[in-house]
């Protein structure tokens, strides 16, 4: 199979940079949708950072996390190796699932005997799966819509990445929880996860926190108007908010996730939380109905968040990234 060469950032970024930054879009994105991300990390950091806006899943993101986790990791294997090389992946949606699998190909390939990794970005990244009951209940008339108007252009094989992030298949739930996937991240100095408080049609908070509930200062439905976050500031969850959730997941705490799917998760969350994660909640205020396009915003997505809405993410990203 043909793979395409990496996508550099126009102008803003150096070729032969030391610190690579690997940009993964999400489900039937292009690499240009994180556009507004890669330009501003390489206007704080000039002249020392590769930006690569990865196509390697340009119009293949229907195949599953495994396909396209291996393009991506292909991807990053073609980038030339310069003494000192470090690497660093921000990415949105699906792109986030497809860099952790890429992680896992890599760690195999020893690729990390030579590139120091340093840090590991996700926004809005569907990391315990889009199973949660929030999400169903909230977006089901609208996806089921989609889904049929769809459904007559794909084929057996182009639903599944669906499965597979509908913890239908092992690909979430064991093979990106295993010794080899959990051994690759813990080689980045930090793993921070950006998610969406509400408005968010694909990715609801939980799976893009990496929590089995939401501390209670963050529940929505509990909270007026005043209490909410600022509009589309990332706030920051502390250790002392997350720690209780995390020491002893109990089944009362997975109640957002369908029943059948409570063990997994539960699963999931128990190995990847081994690990130390920075958490960041953001909220898209909405009016009326629920629009789902949080889901871009909190990404500044350069094709569909035309008020800039999600200025402040891409500004909070740059502020904690390791150059």
């Amino acid at each position: 199979a043909s793979h395409p060469h990496p996508h550099h950032l126009p102008h803003s970024s150096t070729a032969m940079a030391q610190h690579i930054v690997v940009l993964q879009h999400g489900i039937n994105g292009t690499p240009e949708e994180l556009a507004n991300i890669g330009n501003k990390l390489a206007e704080a950091f000039p002249g020392r950072l590769r930006i690569v806006l990865s196509n390697a899943n340009l119009g293949k993101t229907h195949d599953g996390v495994a396909q396209g986790g291996a393009r991506l990791a292909h991807l990053v294997q073609q980038e030339p190796v310069v003494p000192g090389a470090r690497i660093s992946f921000v990415c949105h949606s699906l792109g986030g699932i497809y860099a952790r699998y890429a992680l896992r190909v890599l760690e195999e390939a020893h690729y990390f005997d030579e590139v120091t990794p340093v840090n590991f970005i996700t926004t809005a990244s569907p990391h315990l799966g889009i199973s949660e009951i929030g999400s169903m209940l909230r977006t089901g008339i609208f996806a089921l819509g989609q889904f049929w108007r769809f459904a007559s252009y794909f084929t057996e094989n182009q639903w599944a990445t669906i499965m597979d992030l509908a913890i239908n298949s092992d690909v979430l739930t064991d093979v990106l929880c295993d010794d080899t996937s959990l051994r690759a991240l813990t080689r980045f100095e930090q793993r921070v996860v950006y998610g969406n408080l509400d408005d968010d049609q694909w990715v609801r908070p939980c799976s893009g926190l990496l929590l089995p509930a939401l501390p209670d200062a963050y529940n929505v439905n509990e909270l007026d108007d005043d209490s909410l976050p600022p509009p589309g500031v990332p706030q920051a969850l502390t250790a002392a908010e997350t720690a209780p959730l995390l020491e002893s997941i109990e089944e009362k705490h997975l109640d957002s996730f369908p029943s059948g799917c409570q063990e997994v998760v539960k699963g999931m969350l128990t190995r990847l939380c081994t690990l130390p994660w920075e958490r960041f909640v953001v909220h898209f205020p909405y009016e009326g109905s629920f629009t789902g396009s949080a889901h871009s915003k909190i990404c500044n997505h350069a094709l569909e968040d035309s008020d800039d809405d999600g200025v402040d993410v891409v500004a909070h990203i740059c502020g904690i990234f390791k150059a």
